[in-house]
């Protein structure tokens, strides 16, 4: 039986509008049935005037599987569905979706979901059919109403009642309660916290528990053994001293459902609702992983129930990793000749576990590497997308390529903005439309569980008198879209100027880049400004390198170490960190910069500059900082320690003639001149360390 809502209960439109800045999300109508179903919802994720993303979420609300399903929306005020992941999506307003291989099968109350992407001011949608495969289903119109500001969000919701057939029943498998087996941290099963295992609140079971870093994205991984295919119960057992949390769990690489963890304290451990999964029989593994910047609850453990669970084998950290490029010439392979771009070599900067696919091509915008474009423009102001007979745009197979192939730990890196900047088609691409593709792009590598990299645009070689100065476009775009987006970026252009300006690239001989260019320039780029010969190209490339690096990414894990690679270390500070000549008698004293050398390979060069009696000003004031900022280069390290003369209230010293205390304000004037290494640090590209002082002997012990 199918039961519409009391017309009492509806929201008019304003009361709608209001209700999207408390919970973001519409619900326009809803459909239940009384025996099995599932239920549609369509949710809008973006909206930026012109264009939005949205995401349609399939749950199965019945007590047994379904092995397919299909949905049928209708977009409102006449906006379109220009492209789609994790779905095959045919027909023109109203569209059908229909499962790809890998999301058809949906345990009970589990969800899948997948995306769309759309041009047109009107995000909403209505839900005209949601049925599962082999399930009768009727048909139900709705519309979702939405508020016009940039942060609407809209939903609207179908239900059908269904007839399970029988080879839906005889698919799955009826749950087992045999047994319940609980995964507690650092016990098999248990595969490893993005973050650590903490034991500063009370109450926790076992070792600890794990506590993700506080991003979105991060989370838990767990392997679980089962002896046959079918459906389990799972539950976390959880603190949250914050607000309400949210997480999704995924089950091989497969959405398997939503988690909330409700707020509470720290000390105050409780279970989640249980939640249904999908496992196959042998090894499963799972993931939770938060949904946004506040991270996960701290987890004490997961249960799971069913027939006779036990603990899995995890992956191994080994796994192949596969870098996607997609970009421009600068960044593109090549030919056998001139011009070569950044990511020709970059696979050479990982070990065997990484592979990358570079996929970037010539002369391309970002929506000219996406789709084929037309050259003539379109009514919305950019050029018109080549559509196919069911009116969606005709997407490049480098596109379709990199959708097919990644898979949860790749990483997709992205730089484009120097043809986007055209003022004619195929290339011309909006400041708007840029950040669409960017975004689109970005969401379609997490909903495959890869990683999403923005790159600003490498700089050309621009001089105002000796000075590299900004030379590209779509800058605050691709900086501000990954922030907005919690999408790492690395800013190559910033970086290429800097880089540019070290090698005194400018000014230009003959004021120009061209074939006859020679010296330092024309050995780093090819016939012009912004094309680079094999030399520019790596120097380019590891710039991208050190952006891995200087971000933290797990990657960076994955870079090679060249052991024959000169490393210089350079240490500032006072008599405890200083090399002393005379070591002939066993109470000779020696500081620790003294004895570094022996701690490191040959290829580590330790450069002591600490002297005895010196302050953090007082190291400055002789000029001995200048003296490092003179030897040192991009890439090498300064470690510092003071604090110990720093704190003498009385003692004094004597330089040009003047009389200067050595006591340093800890709160203040310490740091003031602190912060002179770290600004000079960073200005000159070094890796700066603090080391804190060790504690004086004898006179302040406290015991025998």
């Amino acid at each position: 039986m199918i039961r519409l809502f009391n017309k009492n209960r509806l929201f008019n439109k304003a009361r709608m509008v209001k209700l999207t800045h408390t919970m973001g999300l519409i619900t326009a109508s809803l459909i239940s049935a009384n025996a099995f179903a599932i239920t549609c919802s369509y949710t809008v994720s973006s909206d930026w005037g012109s264009g939005f993303t949205s995401n349609i979420t399939v749950t199965n609300d019945s007590a047994m599987a379904i092995t397919g399903w299909q949905v049928q929306w209708r977009q409102n005020g006449g906006s379109t569905v220009t492209s789609s992941w994790n779905a095959n999506v045919t027909g023109s307003n109203p569209y059908t979706a229909r499962h790809v291989d890998w999301n058809g099968a949906i345990a009970p109350g589990a969800s899948q979901s997948f995306g769309v992407q759309g041009n047109g001011e009107d995000s909403t949608a209505a839900i005209v059919s949601c049925r599962a495969a082999g399930a009768n289903t009727s048909s139900v119109s709705s519309r979702a109403s939405s508020n016009t500001t940039s942060s609407k969000a809209a939903s609207s919701r179908a239900v059908s009642s269904m007839s399970i057939s029988s080879s839906i029943k005889s698919s799955s498998s009826a749950p087992s309660t045999d047994s319940t087996f609980t995964l507690e941290e650092n016990v098999t099963g248990f595969c490893g916290v993005e973050g650590s295992i903490d034991t500063n609140h009370t109450g926790y079971r076992g070792a600890g528990f794990a506590n993700a870093d506080n991003e979105n994205g991060k989370g838990i991984d767990y392997a679980v053994n089962v002896p046959a295919s079918g459906s389990y119960q799972i539950k976390f057992r959880y603190a949250n001293g914050a607000t309400a949390r949210v997480a999704n769990l995924s089950v091989n690489g497969v959405n398997g459902g939503n988690l909330s963890f409700a707020a509470g304290a720290w000390t105050s451990w409780v279970e989640t609702s249980s939640i249904t999964v999908s496992l196959k029989q042998g090894n499963n593994l799972l993931r939770v992983q938060a949904t946004d910047s506040n991270g996960l609850a701290n987890i004490d453990s997961l249960s799971i129930s069913g027939n006779r669970p036990t603990a899995g084998q995890c992956a191994s950290n080994n796994s192949a990793i596969t870098l996607w490029i997609a970009g421009d010439s600068t960044v593109a392979n090549g030919g056998p000749s001139c011009a070569f771009g950044w990511g020709r070599d970059f696979a050479s900067n990982f070990n065997s576990n990484v592979s990358v696919q570079n996929l970037a091509v010539g002369g391309r915008s970002v929506r000219t590497w996406l789709y084929d474009v037309q050259s003539t423009m379109g009514s919305d102001g950019e050029c018109a997308l080549t559509t196919d007979a069911s009116g969606k745009p005709v997407i490049q197979s480098r596109w379709q390529t990199t959708l097919s192939g990644m898979k949860r730990g790749d990483y997709l890196f992205i730089q484009f903005g120097i043809n986007d900047g055209s003022t004619t088609c195929p290339r011309r691409v909006g400041s708007t439309a840029f950040m669409q593709e960017y975004r689109m792009m970005a969401e379609a590598a997490r909903a495959r569980g890869a990683t999403p990299i923005f790159i600003t645009p490498v700089s050309a070689i621009r001089c105002s008198g000796n000075t590299a100065v900004a030379s590209r476009g779509f800058l605050s775009e691709t900086i501000n879209l990954g922030a907005s987006l919690d999408v790492p970026v690395i800013d190559l252009h910033q970086r290429s100027i800097r880089l540019y300006n070290q090698r005194g690239f400018c000014p230009i001989p003959g004021g120009a880049v061209n074939a006859s260019t020679g010296g330092a320039v024309g050995q780093f780029f090819c016939e012009d400004h912004t094309h680079f010969d094999l030399g520019g190209a790596k120097d380019i490339g590891g710039l991208v390198v050190q952006g891995i690096r200087d971000l933290n990414l797990p990657l960076a894990q994955h870079l090679k170490t060249n052991s024959s690679e000169t490393v210089n270390v350079y240490l500032a500070g006072d008599s405890i960190v200083q090399s002393y000549t005379d070591t002939a008698s066993a109470n000779d004293q020696a500081g620790w910069g003294q004895m570094l050398q022996q701690q490191y390979k040959s290829n580590v060069i330790i450069h002591n500059h600490a002297a005895g009696g010196r302050s953090a000003r007082r190291f400055i004031d002789e000029g001995r900082l200048n003296t490092i900022w003179g030897e040192a280069k991009r890439g090498d390290y300064l470690f510092v320690q003071f604090g110990t003369n720093d704190g003498h209230k009385t003692a004094t010293y004597t330089l040009n003639e003047q009389t200067i205390p050595y006591y340093l304000e800890p709160s203040t004037d310490f740091k003031r001149y602190l912060s002179q290494y770290i600004s000079g640090a960073r200005a000159r590209g070094i890796n700066l360390a603090f080391v804190t002082p060790t504690p004086r002997n004898s006179a302040y012990c406290t015991g025998g």
